[in-house]
């Protein structure tokens, strides 16, 4: 959901504390909203061909969550195309919404590289 330790205090800071009484709370409903969108795994997605573009996962992920338009889909990569973030722009009411700035991150065309994820702790 959030890799990192610095990554969850900045989404604390920057969504958290205006909405929430407490970070248990905040994160307690990004987990909800999280455990609702099916994510492809990496060997599905590598299965699709050995050139699998931000296109290609976008598509893989609005066929598993159909409620999920492609537009609300941002995918993001580091210089070596390897993928670094898949994100779900909502609006408060926690509903798919088109990105801000209509910002979709890497363009469909561009090849992206998928690593294996690491397990989910629960």
């Amino acid at each position: 959901m959030t890799p990192s330790a610095t990554l969850l205090q900045h989404e604390w800071v920057k969504h958290g504390t205006c909405n929430w009484a407490s970070p248990a709370a905040y994160f307690g409903d990004t987990r909800k909203i999280a455990d609702g969108i099916i994510t492809p795994d990496a060997h599905t997605l590598r299965a699709r061909g050995s050139r699998l573009t931000a296109g290609d996962l976008r598509d893989a992920v609005t066929a598993a969550n159909p409620h999920v338009p492609r537009a609300s889909l941002f995918v993001g990569t580091n210089r070596k195309q390897w993928l670094t973030e898949l994100r779900v722009c909502l609006d408060l009411a926690y509903t798919p919404t088109p990105c801000e700035n209509n910002d979709i991150g890497a363009p469909d065309r561009v090849p992206i590289r998928v690593r294996a994820p690491m397990p989910r702790s629960r």
